[in-house]
């Protein structure tokens, strides 16, 4: 769909000098969203017309996502493909935008396309749906994503695109975002230039917190946070206070009447040392008494004692003979015994020791045999070797070329030759079997000599048998006789030991042996200056407890002050902490007001509230924009499309770049503020129910 010619050069080559000019020359869409096929050349002005649903907005959404990837709402997951009349994306139907960009002076073509993947996996008669690709092409070149975002990011920014081609983009951000491009637009102020303007002689102690803050590096927002924490900090501490001095109140002991109580315990010291005297003799005699008496029941103790370490001691004795004699009386009955086993083993090891024997002599015989009939086998080859002569076969004289007879002299040479070599070896091998035969003969001789050692072991071995074999059966006879008790045998030798004897008499006498527990009066003592002196000393000791509450009194009004005094400093602390919290709000607001009387001298239409009083008369940061007084959310769709453009105008002289304008339901502005950028118009058309371009 062709679009009406640019007649506009002048004012083209005057933006060209201003900064970076992107000119949109040529858009084709076919597939994308309701749109089947459409191209579209553009002018520096172009008007889009048609009906709604007619795809005006699409022709935006398209451009868009042509470059980022998202459509005019800022949005990436959008559906694309166009749908069939049930709702289903068709087939192997690819979506495609290309556009013909001018960036300055350089022609530039674009193009993405949305490609369906369809895989059929191995079993399966049909292809699967497996998602969509987009494909990159750069002047007709295929590019990877990457690279494809790289050149366009190297033209111009993301964001910058939408703020200089929506009218809407602007006002759709977050407030901060916003103020941060104005501040960037407008430039800031510095700190000095705001604290000139709001310090005064009288005022200057506020700012001194905040003018360190700023010097040392820190931002106002990190040092209100700062005393933002120190606030709570101290208030949280403040609010602590009265609950920390009415505990210390209710600790406190009751108030009592601390001179009549010192007066009464110097009364009642000198009563109990009265007492004290008079007691003092008695107590001598008590003592006295006592060490007696301590003298006595030591003596008792230590005779109880010494009678049962003795009684303890000849018991051991005793047991220890007891052990003895009944140890010889069991060593005497399993005496016998023993010696059997051991005899019975060592005929069984000497049993063992013949058959070992017995059996290595048969190998040493086998052995023998062999070694013989190995040396008888050497002598039969020496002699054959030494029986061997050497015989000559005519053909060795012959010549292997010509089959001529060699000369005699060439044959004497040779059978000298073949003789010396035959004896030679003769010689080596008469040599190899007479060492053989020597090395078997010594092995012969040394088998012949353990043959004789076995012999002589053998019949050493049968004569410890029949010695041992004796004595066992000695044993034998001796074991079968009736054996006496081992109880009996102990009480005999017992009863005829002397030593045991002794200590037994000793024991019963020791045991006869008692001492009496000495008994001892009850001491009579004067109890009446003793429950005096029990009195006094109990009411002194209460007296004293009563008087050190003074003292507890004095600390706890002491802590008591000082709480008041820490509260008061906190007080103060507060209070500075919220005098520099003035400071930084009466700075931040300068500075806002001289950035606001800044941005909003780069605008024609709007102005921007960089500041807003709250209902406690604080005052926080924003950023509205307002067309005439009226906010912009407020304000009909005329004004926010002129204000939309005006802030673009700011932004591209700002930013030297120019880039086309899409204004949607431009039928709702009667006149159109003017712009250096390119404009895209798309208006409402009941008329038009296909797109227009004009």
């Amino acid at each position: 769909m062709a679009a009406a010619t640019n007649n506009d050069h002048s004012l083209i080559k005057t933006i060209k000098n201003k900064g970076m000019l992107i000119q949109l020359k040529q858009l084709s869409i076919v597939n994308f969203k309701g749109i089947s096929s459409l191209e579209i050349n553009f002018n520096h002005i172009t008007n889009v017309y048609g009906d709604n649903a007619t795809g005006k907005t699409t022709i935006f959404d398209a451009f868009l996502w042509l470059f980022f990837g998202k459509n005019s709402d800022d949005v990436s997951q959008f559906e694309i493909k166009r749908l069939d009349s049930k709702g289903n994306f068709i087939k192997n139907m690819e979506s495609e935008v290309s556009a013909i960009i001018k960036v300055d002076q350089q022609e530039i073509s674009v193009k993405k396309v949305l490609r369906q993947k369809w895989v059929k996996r191995r079993g399966e008669l049909h292809e699967n749906y497996n998602g969509d690709e987009n494909c990159y092409f750069w002047n007709d070149v295929p590019m990877k994503e990457g690279d494809f975002k790289v050149k366009i990011k190297a033209i111009v920014d993301e964001t910058l695109f939408r703020l200089i081609t929506n009218p809407f983009y602007f006002n759709s951000q977050k407030w901060q975002d916003r103020r941060n491009t104005l501040i960037d637009i407008a430039g800031n102020i510095t700190n000095d230039e705001v604290f000139d303007s709001v310090i005064t002689v009288a005022n200057r102690g506020q700012f001194n917190s905040l003018i360190y803050a700023l010097n040392a590096g820190k931002t106002v927002d990190e040092f209100k946070r700062e005393l933002g924490a120190k606030k709570k900090k101290i208030k949280d501490e403040a609010e602590s206070i009265p609950s920390r001095i009415d505990e210390v109140r209710r600790g406190m002991p009751d108030e009592l009447n601390f001179p009549a109580l010192q007066t009464e315990m110097e009364g009642l010291k000198v009563e109990l040392s009265t007492i004290q005297n008079t007691l003092n003799d008695e107590v001598a005699m008590q003592a006295a008494e006592n060490k007696r008496r301590s003298e006595l029941l030591r003596t008792y103790n230590q005779n109880v004692q010494d009678r049962q370490q003795k009684i303890f001691s000849i018991k051991t004795k005793m047991q220890n003979i007891e052990f003895e004699v009944k140890q010889q009386a069991k060593d005497s009955t399993g005496k016998l015994d023993a010696e059997i086993r051991s005899i019975s083993s060592q005929i069984a090891d000497k049993k063992y020791d013949h058959k070992r024997f017995s059996d290595s002599l048969g190998n040493l015989g086998d052995q023998l045999a062999d070694s013989e009939t190995r040396v008888q086998a050497f002598r039969d080859q020496y002699e054959e070797i030494g029986n061997e002569e050497l015989k000559f076969d005519d053909h060795e004289f012959v010549c292997p070329s010509c089959k001529q007879s060699l000369p005699a002299g060439d044959v004497d040479a040779k059978k000298e030759e073949l003789t010396a070599n035959f004896n030679k070896d003769k010689i080596s091998r008469l040599n190899s079997k007479r060492a053989e035969a020597i090395a078997v003969k010594a092995e012969i001789d040394h088998i012949k000599t353990r043959i004789e050692n076995g012999k002589n072991k053998v019949s050493e071995i049968d004569t410890e048998l029949v010695s041992l074999e004796e004595k066992l059966s000695q044993l034998e006879v001796e074991a079968s006789q009736p054996v006496q008790a081992v109880s009996d045998i102990v009480n005999e030798k017992l009863s005829a030991h002397s030593e045991y004897q002794g200590l037994k008499r000793e024991l019963a006498e020791t045991e006869a042996i008692t001492y009496t527990e000495p008994v001892f009066e009850q001491i009579i003592t004067n109890a009446d200056l003793k429950e005096r002196r029990e009195f006094i000393n109990t009411r002194l000791f209460d007296i004293q407890k009563e008087l050190n509450n003074e003292a507890a009194i004095k600390k706890a009004n002491q802590r008591i002050l000082e709480l008041e005094q820490q509260e008061n400093k906190l007080s103060q602390e507060l209070a500075d902490l919220e005098g520099t919290e003035f400071a930084i709000m009466e700075f931040t607001k300068a500075k806002v007001d001289a950035i606001e009387r800044k941005i909003n001298g780069k605008f024609k239409i709007v102005k921007f509230k960089m500041f807003t009083t709250q209902v406690n008369g604080g005052e926080v940061e924003c950023c509205e924009t307002m067309i005439n007084g009226v906010p912009f959310s407020d304000a009909n769709n005329a004004a926010k499309i002129n204000a939309g453009i005006d802030i673009i105008n700011t932004l591209c002289r700002h930013y030297n770049v120019y880039a086309p304008i899409f204004i949607d339901n431009r039928e709702s502005v009667t006149r159109l503020i003017d712009s250096d950028s390119q404009i895209v118009n798309l208006f409402v058309s009941e008329v038009d129910k296909k797109l227009r371009v004009a």
